[in-house]
């Protein structure tokens, strides 16, 4: 029950704070906007995230934040998928595939977790947008190297078997 409360005190905070509280500041207002949870806060020392990620976007980087944060991940996601529909145009490209679809679920897991955790500044969240942008470059390079015959040049981009 005290996430319903952490995310009611989220939308108090943001009518004091429309741009957010800045980083890491939910823990440090938190008790001022969720008074049923002040006293356990304040006795114990417990710092307190939102318990959702988007949440805890919301609360420190605000309305503009989230909709960043959003789109980012939206962003990887249109990503990943241009990499599994390119994938599919030559049969020797089904590793993009699959390290595509591997980077999704990863992503997925990310943002389940995040409806009950905190994941904002999780470092795999970020390693997996590198990940993905890197994946494209690679297959847009070995692409070109196709189109252009260049066959000397693709065997840089030999992959496990």
């Amino acid at each position: 029950m005290s996430r319903i409360y952490l995310w009611k005190g989220v939308i108090k905070m943001l009518g004091d704070h429309p741009l957010g509280v800045g980083g890491e500041g939910y823990e440090e207002v938190v008790p001022d906007y969720v008074p049923e949870l002040r006293h356990r806060i304040e006795h114990t020392g417990e710092k307190k995230s939102a318990h959702n990620t988007f949440f805890n976007v919301l609360s420190e980087w605000g309305p503009f934040g989230l909709i960043f944060y959003t789109g980012f991940l939206i962003h990887c996601f249109v990503l990943l998928r241009a990499i599994k529909k390119d994938a599919k145009r030559f049969e020797e490209m089904e590793f993009y595939h699959f390290q595509a679809l591997a980077l999704q679920l990863s992503f997925i897991g990310i943002i389940v977790a995040g409806m009950f955790h905190n994941q904002q500044y999780l470092e795999l969240f970020f390693w997996n947008a590198a990940f993905s942008i890197s994946l494209r470059n690679m297959q847009l390079e070995e692409i070109s190297l196709r189109e252009k015959g260049d066959y000397q040049a693709l065997e840089s981009f030999a992959k496990p078997h």
